[in-house]
């Protein structure tokens, strides 16, 4: 049995897009049902072949637009960082009081004072953020993460080394226990950090 199903237009094949925009642009309801197509949010297609976390991230930033930002291990993925496990969730900050998304394969968070970086056009938290964020969930994926923000791997803004180091406080002043390791860890390492 041959389907007559016609191929998704090449841009199609690139890029998440609406299901809206989709019909518009004249695929059948058909066509949005076919199993080239991954679904990774109502009203959102990802063609199959171009599915992967910047794919569903991009679906993600179709979807909800402002006031977010890629965060905990995604942002994690998203600097490079090596971490000891993998986590299949997607994890996105919003400003609070904003809402939390609920969406199944993503995680959800809120974040009252923030920075972003954009990284292929996606925010994402800060290197000092995403580190805080690893450090209050699973302590390995600190240590690993703290471990390589110092050693200047990181793969955007060179700059970064030594103000990780040094520069790792609240905007209130505040020290939580996650600053405090990083701080400790951070001054045991530092040694190793050149000036760039």
């Amino acid at each position: 049995m041959t389907s007559n199903i016609q191929p998704l237009p090449e841009d199609l094949r690139r890029e998440p897009f609406t299901t809206h925009d989709a019909l518009k642009s004249g695929l059948s309801a058909r066509q949005l049902r076919s199993h080239e197509l991954v679904r990774p949010i109502r009203g959102i297609r990802v063609a199959r072949e171009a599915d992967g976390l910047l794919a569903r991230c991009r679906a993600y930033a179709t979807h909800r637009r402002t006031d977010f930002a890629f965060s905990h291990t995604t942002a994690a993925a998203f600097y490079g960082i090596p971490l000891p496990h993998i986590d299949p969730l997607i994890h996105v900050t919003v400003r609070a009081p904003g809402r939390a998304p609920a969406i199944a394969g993503f995680a959800g968070h809120k974040l009252a004072r923030w920075e972003t970086w954009l990284i292929h056009d996606l925010p994402v938290t800060t290197p000092e953020q995403t580190w805080i964020d690893l450090a209050q969930n699973v302590q390995q994926d600190a240590v690993a993460a703290g471990d390589f923000l110092v050693s200047g791997r990181l793969r955007y803004r060179a700059e970064y080394r030594l103000r990780a180091c040094w520069s790792f406080r609240r905007a209130d002043g505040a020290s939580t226990a996650p600053e405090k390791l990083w701080i400790s860890f951070a001054k045991g390492r530092s040694r190793r950090v050149r000036p760039v």
